[in-house]
């Protein structure tokens, strides 16, 4: 069974946000690490954190080889063709939008290295204190179909190209593929929307560790700003 994963929805209520957030800097801080150890260590406890885990990687949004987590919401410490400098640590993203979404998320110094898909030419996009900084041409595409398994499916169609001519000659290449586009800027609002989606599930979590009776839970919507293209 397959299920359609909305990609540009951020929130995710029924998984274990803390969980996320603990995965997440282990991985940045350790390279790859044991599963059994990151999930053993969790804040809101194993069972809810194998649970999450477990949908994580079927839905293609945390990758394990060998017991280990090698990536996790889009982090990667296998290379990709998507560098990202955060801080001072040299990691990759499954895609650019994570490359710029991540330290933006942080409010955190980074840079960006990927290249566009039409030209090959090399990108680089600098970012301080989680704002990108520089080239005003750069547009970010970003697939809207809905797929079951986000980093074979979604992943790699998202690219930053130069210009919208090179956008534009790409999608005829490709049959007009369906999606919206996003400036630099916006995949790092992108970013910055995910992570404050998290807090209040994170802050959920916490609650019902220290108080676990039953509560209901409400999901915010949130609004794309993208730009739709036709077909």
């Amino acid at each position: 069974m397959t299920i359609d994963i909305d990609v540009l929805d951020t929130q995710h209520s029924d998984l274990d946000d803390t969980f996320r957030r603990h995965a997440f800097e282990h991985l940045r801080d350790s390279g790859a690490v044991e599963v059994i150890d990151v999930v053993a260590t969790s804040p809101g406890g194993a069972e809810s954190a194998q649970r999450t885990l477990d949908v994580l990687v079927a839905r293609g949004m945390a990758i394990i080889e060998n017991d280990r987590l090698v990536a996790f919401d889009g982090l990667s410490i296998q290379p990709t063709k998507h560098r990202m400098r955060l801080g001072d640590d040299s990691l990759f993203t499954w895609c650019p939008a994570d490359a710029v979404g991540i330290p933006a998320a942080l409010g955190e110094d980074g840079e960006v290295v990927t290249a566009c898909p039409y030209c090959s030419a090399e990108i680089v996009l600098s970012i301080h204190a989680g704002e990108p900084q520089g080239d005003a041409d750069l547009i970010l595409w970003l697939p809207t179909a809905n797929c079951s398994h986000v980093v074979t499916q979604f992943c790699p169609d998202v690219n930053f190209f130069c210009s919208r001519e090179h956008l534009d000659a790409w999608r005829s290449q490709a049959g007009n593929p369906e999606g919206e586009t996003l400036s630099a800027e916006g995949a790092a609002e992108l970013g910055r929307q995910w992570q404050s989606s998290r807090r209040p599930h994170e802050e959920a979590a916490a609650a019902r560790w220290l108080d676990p009776r039953p509560r209901s839970d409400q999901r915010p919507h949130r609004r794309n700003e993208g730009v739709r293209l036709p077909t």
